[in-house]
């Protein structure tokens, strides 16, 4: 029996998911999501089982190198069957677009991340939430795909990338960039993620 971690709810869910379930829309929602790279789909279970359509998705070849991740959807019993796609092929989703799309602590692992930023704005149809780490938050050294390549902060200075080139992606829609924890320890260690909001219903304010 897994030790439960100290975490907000019932439901695992740590400060990072439950600011990206407040960040889906709610007005008129067809209460759809796409998440890519799930990793142990704990958020989309939940969403799932307050009556959203979820597809979770990781790129199953890479996935299938940590086995730890069936064991912990074993613990957890999750129900939803995680499904093979590969955020640099568009082609291969299950459909061409949702309506919301969630890409949770991915991006900091791929090369190509304007690539997959592109694509991950095609499939999205009305909201697209991002979450990677703040500067050195959460640093994983190893080499991707396991570990960080990108790095970024709010101007671009001392070699990071800056966060707003995002903003400029995604233009011409409107897009919000917040700071959130993931967990309370992140305090002490001074730890952050951002929280990337492109709303394709919102004009970009010129």
């Amino acid at each position: 029996m897994l030790e439960k971690p100290p975490f907000v709810n019932d439901h695992w869910l740590d400060i990072r998911h439950v600011s990206i379930v407040d960040a889906l829309p709610i007005y008129e929602s067809k209460k759809e999501v796409l998440n890519v790279g799930c990793g142990v789909p704990l958020l989309d279970q939940y969403l799932h089982n307050i009556g959203y359509t979820v597809t979770p998705t990781d790129f199953i070849p890479e996935r299938s190198k940590y086995p730890e991740f069936e064991e912990r959807m074993k613990a957890h019993g999750i129900t939803l069957k995680v499904v093979n796609a590969n955020i640099l092929d568009i082609d291969s989703f299950p459909k061409k677009s949702y309506e919301n799309v969630i890409c949770s602590e991915v991006l900091e692992h791929l090369p190509e991340y304007k690539k997959a930023f592109e694509n991950l704005l095609q499939l999205t149809e009305r909201r697209l939430i991002l979450t990677f780490p703040w500067a050195r938050s959460f640093m994983d050294a190893a080499p991707p795909p396991k570990g960080h390549c990108n790095f970024w902060n709010d101007d671009g200075t001392a070699g990071y990338k800056n966060v707003h080139e995002l903003v400029e992606m995604a233009k011409p829609y409107a897009t919000s960039v917040q700071k959130i924890r993931t967990k309370p320890t992140d305090i002490k260690l001074n730890q952050l993620d951002y929280l990337v909001i492109v709303d394709k219903e919102q004009a970009w304010n010129v």
